[in-house]
């Protein structure tokens, strides 16, 4: 599914299946893609975050999660939450791979929202 994000003065699609995540930077937002690179946009998070709600189908848009103020990752690549070492691993099992730093507050409550949704209760 495509996302087009109309700026003043360009056009830009993004591939969603090829978003790892994006993440804030003030009023610009940074998307990373799964096999490396990234592109700059100037708006915020929460409107990228709406262009894809509104642009793909429910079933597409549920593996797009919001981590608190700042990023918004593809579940479909998410391979391993480490609470205690506050690491959020998104991999493509092809040899690309992000590691990212989430504070533990945060990954405790992702992942126990991950897990209800999954049926699975917490575990310890």
């Amino acid at each position: 599914m495509n996302v087009y994000v109309n700026l003043r003065d360009e056009l830009i699609v993004l591939e969603t299946e090829k978003i790892a995540y994006v993440k804030a930077n003030s009023n610009y937002s940074e998307v990373f893609f799964i096999k490396g690179g990234k592109r700059t946009l100037t708006m915020t998070l929460s409107k990228i975050e709406m262009l894809i709600r509104t642009s793909c189908t429910d079933t597409e848009s549920v593996f797009f999660v919001r981590i608190g103020k700042s990023l918004l990752i593809n579940q479909r690549y998410l391979v391993h939450i480490d609470v205690l070492k506050q690491q959020l691993l998104l991999d493509d099992y092809d040899g690309h791979a992000h590691l990212l730093s989430v504070s533990k507050s945060l990954l405790k409550q992702y992942k126990r929202g991950f897990l209800q949704k999954l049926d699975l209760g917490e575990r310890k």
